[in-house]
């Protein structure tokens, strides 16, 4: 290692000095080196390693590269900012990709927005049609409260290709500066390229709301999960450093990212190899069963679910995703044993307990499916008021048995929690 650190400084001192680099805030870059590995799981440690020796055999571009890649995909940003900058001292064909990943880097890292914004600037200033550098360039913008110059890197970006996160950007500039119809108009083009981005629905719900338009904002509103990640821009490079994981857990939250951001053959790929890291992750096999439910292949969840059922008996999430994907194919019989199989086995899970009494509502005997539902919501509510699902389709229940007044308050206390939520919106309409 000590080796390495002083090759480094060598080839850094004899490349400072080159054209184009004075006076930036990077001028004295560190030497590439690697990150503590105690806290890594063994295959990570050991890929970091290979990759380290492979600089200090070579000292080439590519090493460095590969090395900055591998460093990226375990979130050991500073150690990848080095890397990346040390390859882009070689002055090689691959320098934009340094740099633009050393800035994306440092972007990651705690350390100042001006030095992800000073690395992304010599990045510009080699290569200017790859979109994604833009992007992040405009965010970093907006980080530092430089409005002005995120609206021109949000404006080239769009330039290059329209994108929702191009004009949010450009939307979130114009409600900086007070002008919501302008933010208006740009929220609603984003929202036509992409109606599953999240952010774009909360701006677009608040930029109603302020220009009075109440029952659209509600409307909105109600569309936005309760729960969801970041809906990330598809960036191949920082995709192609991503790669280069092989931790399961940092697969899995690349996977996160890729069907958060609406890539869910990337997300799947990752949860393959994650499954591969931890052939016993069950995690990992529920989200890839979530994916492919989303998508429609139910046939390929039932599957997944078996394999989470031999690996974890006591699943009770894997029995109600099944059970799901058994109503989507009409056989309503095995959901039934599906459903009331994970409550069996996973008596503790709210998630198996509301799919059983979501089913009973929907599918259950006339005669009984009703009350039985009402009885399992009853017990979810009390363990948790906040249930906003449950209580929900309690107040459906209570409305269909007659029970008006039950009905109205469990309507109004989810509301309360989630103002745009059609389902007590519908009810509280039917009891007017």
């Amino acid at each position: 290692m000590r080796r390495a650190a002083a090759c480094f400084i060598v080839l850094l001192a004899l490349v400072a000095c080159g054209p184009g680099d004075a006076g930036t805030a990077t001028e004295n870059v560190p030497s590439a080196a690697l990150p503590d590995l105690s806290i890594h799981e063994p295959q990570v440690a050991e890929k970091l390693r290979a990759a380290m020796r492979a600089v200090e055999r070579t000292h080439g571009e590519d090493a460095y590269v590969h090395l900055g890649r591998v460093l990226f995909a375990h979130f050991e940003w500073e150690s990848a900012r080095d890397a990346f900058l040390a390859g882009a001292a070689l002055d090689g064909e691959g320098r934009f990709e340094c740099l633009y990943l050393a800035g994306a880097a440092a972007a990651y890292s705690d350390g100042p927005v001006a030095d992800a914004t000073a690395i992304l600037a010599r990045a510009f200033a080699i290569r200017d049609e790859y979109a994604p550098a833009r992007l992040r360039a405009g965010e970093l913008a907006e980080l530092d409260g430089r409005m002005d110059a995120a609206e021109r890197h949000f404006a080239r970006a769009l330039e290059l290709k329209t994108t929702s996160h191009a004009l949010l950007g450009l939307a979130r500039c114009a409600t900086a500066r007070g002008d919501d119809e302008r933010a208006l108009a740009l929220l609603l083009r984003a929202r036509t390229s992409n109606p599953r981005h999240v952010e774009v629905l909360v701006l677009l719900a608040g930029t109603l709301s302020r220009l009075g338009r109440i029952d659209e904002a509600l409307e909105i509103s109600a569309l936005v999960p309760p729960r969801h990640a970041r809906t990330h821009f598809r960036d191949p490079l920082v995709l192609r450093a991503r790669a280069e994981s092989v931790s399961h857990l940092g697969l899995m939250e690349h996977a996160d990212r890729a069907a958060a951001a609406g890539y869910p053959q990337d997300a799947i790929q990752f949860l393959d190899r994650a499954i591969a890291a931890a052939p016993d992750s069950v995690g990992a096999r529920l989200r890839r069963a979530a994916i492919l439910a989303s998508g429609g292949q139910h046939e390929a969840v039932i599957a997944a679910c078996r394999d989470i059922e031999r690996i974890a008996p006591t699943c009770g999430v894997a029995w109600s995703r099944r059970g799901l994907s058994e109503v989507a194919l009409g056989r309503m019989k095995d959901a039934e044993y599906s459903f009331r199989r994970g409550v069996s086995v996973d008596p503790g899970s709210a998630e198996t307990r509301h799919e059983l009494a979501a089913f009973l509502a929907r599918d259950g005997a006339p005669d009984g499916g009703d009350e039985e539902a009402r009885v399992l919501l009853d017990a979810l509510i009390a363990e948790a008021p906040d249930q906003v699902a449950s209580r929900a389709l309690l107040a459906r229940l209570l409305l269909r048995a007659g029970a008006r007044e039950p009905a109205r308050t469990h309507a109004l206390a989810v509301l309360r929690r989630a103002p745009g939520n059609a389902a007590a919106r519908a009810v509280l309409a039917e009891l007017e």
